[in-house]
């Protein structure tokens, strides 16, 4: 078993002419249909940019896009919607901008929450203004299920509350118009076993909305 391929994360082109994934721990890319795969370097997690043009992955930590790198002891990122930064989390503080990065062309900044935050999963809003985030209390394991969800202005860093109420509300996703946010809820429980469901909750906060809860299943 041992010796069998570990093949997984595959990743199409925005355009749907070549696709990448991930081998025994490095990254291939490959022209569709029947393109030869070639190794773009050892590593995990690739993405497209936007417009398809460019692609990054993580490898030892750090964010990599052709011989440039971004973040430290990074764990997951996503591209920005119009495909100039890079958020990310990472167990460590966030690094200075680099001043050279910004020279050349003010692409790809790192965009980062305030420090202090246990972050478990964000997105971003489809304009890129925005980030809904799932903040722990406390990165200990008795609060992993005191999980609260916020929204935050990436141009000011002011917070939203958006849903806080006992359990665990996360994994937080846009609607394709930004107007609304799906994600993943213990509907207020502090019980392991209860049921749970997908919840939408407005941007900029509002009422929530259980839309799995009359499903004959959780």
């Amino acid at each position: 078993l041992m010796a069998l391929p570990a093949l997984g994360d595959p990743q199409i082109r925005p355009d749907g002419t070549a696709y990448a994934y991930v081998l025994n721990g490095e990254v291939h890319r490959a022209d569709l249909p029947n393109g030869k795969p070639a190794v773009i370097g050892k590593g995990n997690r690739p993405r497209w940019s936007p417009d398809g043009k460019l692609l990054a992955y993580l490898a030892n930590g750090k964010i990599v896009l052709g011989k440039k790198t971004f973040g430290n002891a990074v764990n997951t990122y996503s591209w920005s919607p119009d495909g100039a930064s890079f958020a990310y989390l990472a167990t460590d503080n966030p690094p200075p901008a680099d001043p050279e990065v910004n020279r050349e062309t003010n692409r790809y900044t790192g965009l980062w929450i305030q420090p202090k935050r246990h972050v478990l999963s964000y997105a971003l809003s489809p304009d890129g203004k925005r980030a809904a985030v799932a903040i722990q209390q406390t990165p200990k394991p008795e609060d992993i299920f005191h999980v609260d969800l916020f929204e935050i202005d990436l141009a000011t860093g002011a917070e939203t509350p958006l849903v806080t109420q006992p359990g665990r509300d996360a994994e937080p996703s846009y609607s394709p118009d930004g107007k609304r946010i799906a994600f993943h809820s213990q509907c207020g429980s502090l019980n392991y076993f209860n049921e749970r469901h997908v919840g939408l909750v407005p941007s900029g906060g509002g009422d929530v909305q259980y839309i799995t809860k009359f499903h004959p299943y959780d």
